[in-house]
């Protein structure tokens, strides 16, 4: 008990909860909010805000943790705490403590929490002895911009030329147009070169500390913007600054928080913007193609009236940033309706792309295509357009699965998971480009992209580690 008091990291966190606690009544209090999610929002935030007692470096064993624990926080629980300053008009208090979906995230992160502690005091750090060397420096800036930019022109190959829209009949045309290899092939090049020569130019940014990296990094920022636009997602639109800074952030144990907040208030500028250059191509039913020739057009009219855009396509609210990564909405129908005859567990069908991970679809041509992000809107009948990708969550599907099981089993699997790669591949306590590109692979694909199907995003993570180590046996040598 002494030494639990005396440890000051538990005393901030005791401090930082408290505090949290009072700022929320305080909230509801002078805005008129109401109470009813005051037990919800001080239990998520005692989850996320308990790595802080167990953090030695920033970017030591925990930094993983503490990374997505923020991401947690944020996406299933800010906009409710928002919500106490100034209740939204639609707002209907529930009777009960805690919904069933606020039960199944309380449980899930939980089991996150626990499987990470476990692989923390199981797994041991790789050492800085033995033969590890890094990639050779002169490759770096070369391997990152022949990666990021042939990433950058498949994804627009692939959205103005080979598939005209969002459309599922217009996807398959395209790609059988193309032919299976060739098809493959730029698959291949869209999904792993981008985001691996983005990392790859920040790592080379950071440990050389050239004054022309800044303007590099600034023209990727930009470019990536401008890819993001053309092809109408806005991940790629603002996620290249996110990316850098990250990786800036493993590997020297920094957080640059002027740049975070540049970028952070950045990206909540330009997200009305896109929203309603969406809508207006929407609205006079363009391609991505045809709305190329009126990118000056479209982007005046979508700065012009980001705010009074008021509906979209469907007559539905435009959401803002915060509304739009914030997935609590998809756990709570998980919760309320799976487990009855019209929405039957799922017993694992969505995860079965993780079964044929490296089977290509050159070698079997008619390979299952499972999307549970169009599964999840079709079934039930959240979009008018039954193509639309509708988040389900990783912990949300888990539940779809398998109920309050696979939340438990599942949830602490993918704690141990993200904690074997934290502490194996330590940035703090050896800096390397291989250990920052599984550690910035894995914080990409399994929590930046927790929103997206578990499919999906880990067959991407599963292959990328495999690409990663091959190139790290072939090019360490070389060092």
């Amino acid at each position: 008990m002494k030494s639990f008091l005396g440890d000051s990291k538990w005393i901030v966190y005791a401090a930082l909860n408290v505090l949290f606690c009072g700022v929320l009544l305080f909230g509801a209090a002078a805005g008129g909010g109401s109470l009813a999610k005051l037990p919800y929002l001080v239990l998520l935030f005692a989850l996320c805000s308990s790595p802080i007692p167990f953090i030695d470096k920033p970017n030591g064993a925990f930094a993983m943790l503490g990374v997505a624990m923020a991401i947690y926080f944020v996406t299933l629980g800010l906009l409710d705490a928002l919500s106490m300053f100034s209740p939204p008009a639609n707002f209907v208090e529930s009777g009960d403590m805690l919904s069933p979906g606020e039960l199944v995230i309380l449980v899930g992160l939980s089991m996150f929490i626990l499987g990470f502690h476990l692989a923390v005091g199981m797994v041991q750090p790789k050492s800085q002895g033995g033969s590890w060397k890094d990639w050779p420096l002169t490759m770096l800036l070369s391997a990152g911009l022949v990666l990021w930019l042939a990433g950058g022109a498949a994804e627009v190959y692939r959205s103005l030329v080979v598939v005209a829209d969002n459309s599922n009949a217009a996807a398959n045309a395209g790609f059988s147009h193309l032919g299976i290899w060739w098809a493959s092939g730029l698959i291949l090049v869209q999904v792993y070169a981008g985001p691996l020569g983005i990392i790859i130019l920040a790592y080379w940014w950071t440990v050389t500390g050239r004054r022309a990296g800044d303007a590099l990094m600034i023209l990727v920022v930009v470019c990536e913007f401008a890819v993001g636009w053309v092809v109408d997602t806005k991940s790629i639109a603002v996620g290249a600054a996110f990316i850098i800074l990250l990786t800036r952030f493993f590997v020297l144990g920094k957080v640059p928080l002027r740049l975070l907040a540049v970028s952070v208030i950045g990206a909540a500028l330009v997200f009305p913007v896109l929203t309603a250059k969406r809508q207006i191509m929407g609205e006079q039913h363009l391609t991505r193609a045809q709305a190329l020739p009126h990118t000056g057009e479209i982007l005046w009219r979508a700065i012009e009236h980001r705010d009074t855009y008021s509906s979209s396509k469907y007559g539905d609210p435009t959401p803002t940033f915060l509304e739009r990564v914030t997935v609590k909405a998809s756990i709570e129908k998980f919760a309320q309706n799976v487990g009855e005859t019209a929405h039957p567990y799922r017993m694992g069908s969505t995860l079965e792309p993780l079964l044929y991970t490296f089977v290509p679809r050159a070698l079997w041509t008619d390979k299952p295509s499972v999307n549970s992000s169009q599964t999840f809107n079709r079934e039930f009948h959240i979009s008018a357009d039954p193509d639309t990708h509708i988040s389900p969550t990783h912990l949300g599907e888990l539940y779809w699965n398998f109920g309050f099981g696979g939340v438990i089993i599942g949830m602490t699997l993918i704690g141990a998971l993200l904690g074997y790669v934290n502490v194996r591949f330590d940035p703090s306590v050896q800096t390397s480009l291989t250990r920052t590109l599984v550690v910035m692979v894995t914080m990409y694909e399994l929590l930046a992209h927790l929103e997206g199907s578990i499919g999906n995003e880990y067959v991407v993570w599963i292959r990328t580690m495999v690409l990663i180590g091959i190139l790290h046996l072939s090019l360490r040598g070389a060092a």
